[in-house]
């Protein structure tokens, strides 16, 4: 009977909705922030000038590649540094001696019901990516799953805004809290479906991608493994290597070069057109 009953919810909807967005809007952290998060809040500190126009890396981030590819404007409100909860546990960006409080993902959610940007919400494809700040922020007493579960109530605020088109990225498993939130992802996503058909929700799985990229880089154009960075010193006197396309890794902290949000948008743009 559920399984009939699925697949009724999927016959509502259309192969090729993709061609009808209107709109992207992203949620998140430094993965998703375009250059209007962090920069902004830091008045042009963070991140600084070794980086693309504010962007946590050399170039455009992965949203900003699947809304150049699908021909659409994007708004993002996400910010480098954002947990999955404000409530739960804020993020925070540090410059010198200042400790600068950025807006998590249910206050960016809450932010974005609250303006006009809503009205063409039935026709916006909406992403959202986090989880990592939330490992690096949150104590040994919150699991991924509390974080997760953070999440799957702003897919739920967003359902009842009128969301019709949501894309959640699923983390890399790259710690046990990782693999935890992920999990609890996926177990919300199927709560999620049961109790709101009229939207739709598909989880985007990068761990497959970035498990390519680890196990085989070269077969990417990659010549250097996860260790190593291309930018040194990024926030001081920054030293950037002669290749950046070559590297997985842009800097100290963990974040991606503009190759792989190209390859991560790339990939994303292809999974879009087969589920929406």
């Amino acid at each position: 009977m559920r399984c009939a009953w699925l697949l009724l919810i999927a016959a509502t909807f259309v192969s090729g909705d993709y061609l009808s967005f209107t709109k992207m809007v992203s949620f998140g952290d430094a993965m998703s922030d375009a250059g209007n998060g962090a920069a902004v809040i830091s008045k042009g500190a963070i991140p600084s000038v070794a980086y693309y126009r504010g962007r946590f890396s050399n170039g455009p981030t992965y949203n900003e590649v699947i809304a150049r590819d699908l021909g659409i404007p994007l708004r993002s409100y996400a910010v480098g540094g954002a947990t999955s909860s404000d409530a739960i546990a804020p993020g925070y960006l540090h410059h010198g001696n200042a400790t600068l409080r950025v807006p998590g993902l249910d206050t960016q959610v809450a932010t974005y019901v609250a303006t006009s940007d809503v009205a063409d919400v039935a026709s916006t494809l909406i992403t959202l990516w986090s989880g990592a700040s939330d490992e690096a922020i949150s104590d040994a007493r919150t699991s991924g799953a509390a974080f997760a579960d953070a999440q799957y109530d702003q897919w739920v605020v967003l359902a009842k805004t009128g969301a019709r088109n949501l894309l959640a990225v699923v983390p890399p498993p790259q710690t046990p809290f990782l693999q935890d939130y992920g999990q609890r992802m996926q177990a919300n996503a199927v709560v999620f479906r049961l109790e709101h058909g009229d939207a739709r929700l598909v989880l985007y799985e990068l761990p497959a991608l970035i498990a390519g990229f680890l196990l085989a880089p070269a077969s990417y154009g990659f010549a250097h493994g996860p260790d190593d960075v291309c930018c040194t010193a990024c926030m001081g006197n920054a030293i950037v290597c002669d290749d950046p396309d070559a590297y997985l890794t842009w800097d100290s902290a963990g974040h991606p070069t503009a190759r792989v949000h190209q390859l991560i948008g790339a990939d994303a743009v292809a999974f879009i057109k087969t589920v929406f």
